[in-house]
């Protein structure tokens, strides 16, 4: 039973404590993958790549990329802000999925598309 005079660790500290545990304090050191600056890219990548073939992947990605530029933004900088409040003006979900696909969860009838809300 934890002693409830010591200070309890949030989810936050956790995960920096595995952070500087597993890939170290240095990050100039990780691996930074291309086209990953964007926030709004990496959540929408972690979405869309499971169960899918990434060329289809990245092709969703660059549909997002085209719609943000034609709003005026630019995406390589788009933050998780940016991400929901483009959502939300172009329609929710169902904008989404306008703009960047329209695969469904499964193959069966009347299954939702896969982003159902962020």
């Amino acid at each position: 039973m934890p002693n409830e005079s010591e200070p309890q660790s949030t989810d936050l500290e956790l995960l920096a404590a595995a952070v500087d545990r597993d890939l170290g304090k240095d990050d100039s050191r990780w691996f930074h993958p291309r086209g990953y600056d964007s926030v709004a890219i990496a959540i929408l990548d972690s979405i869309y790549s499971t169960g899918n073939r990434y060329s289809r992947v990245t092709n969703a990605l660059n549909r997002y990329r085209k719609a943000r530029s034609s709003d005026g933004a630019d995406p390589t900088n788009d933050t998780a802000s940016d991400l929901i409040s483009a959502v939300a003006r172009w329609g929710g979900i169902t904008g989404l999925v306008e703009k960047t696909n329209r695969w469904k969860t499964s193959t069966q009838q009347g299954l939702p598309p896969k982003p159902r809300r962020l």
